[in-house]
């Protein structure tokens, strides 16, 4: 019988650490630049539709945000995500170094958990955003997993290149810079 109750109890604290909702965190080793682009990015080439969405103070945000830069780094996260978080700073710092460089970054929560979003994203410099419905039929829910870190052009395009899981400062730069040779 204790054998019984500590095999449940083992596979109940295994699945109540992997769930992530209808979300899934990504594991394992970052893909470098090169990476990335072998995995394809089922949103490459769509144009971003329409879509009123508000940022975490309630200000409407439109799609007409990625005509202010000539790229947009649109990473996707959840407040349930380490390695979500994680990231955050390096966003931080990639906002601070190439805002002369016409590159904006914005975050797209999710999970929609507003007053969880705030505390973990209040020292942060970018722009963080609720989807509206159509922002999150298309973009969102394209992916089963956080953190996901798209590039969209000043024409409201996605490009080619994105990041599938947790990166660091490096990764971000150079897939930046690749972007802006293109634009």
């Amino acid at each position: 019988m204790k054998k019984m109750i500590l095999v449940v109890l083992s596979i109940l604290l295994v699945v109540s650490l992997t769930g992530c909702g209808n979300k899934k965190e990504v594991d394992g080793d970052v893909p470098s630049a090169e990476q990335s682009l072998e995995e394809k990015n089922p949103l490459a080439g769509q144009e971003v539709k329409a879509f009123k969405a508000k940022d975490l103070d309630g200000n409407e945000v439109t799609n007409e945000i990625f005509s202010e830069s000539d790229v947009t780094v649109v990473n996707i996260w959840g407040t349930f995500c380490g390695p979500c978080i994680e990231e955050m700073p390096e966003l931080d710092k990639i906002q601070k170094e190439f805002k002369d460089k016409k590159v904006k970054v914005i975050g797209i929560v999710s999970d929609k958990a507003v007053e969880e979003a705030k505390s973990i994203t209040k020292d942060l410099s970018y722009t963080n955003i609720v989807p509206d419905e159509a922002l999150e039929k298309q973009i969102v829910n394209s992916f089963d997993y956080v953190p996901v870190t798209l590039f969209v052009n000043n024409k409201g395009e996605i490009m080619k290149e994105f990041i599938p899981g947790g990166s660091d400062y490096e990764t971000f730069k150079k897939m930046i810079e690749g972007c802006l040779e293109k634009k």
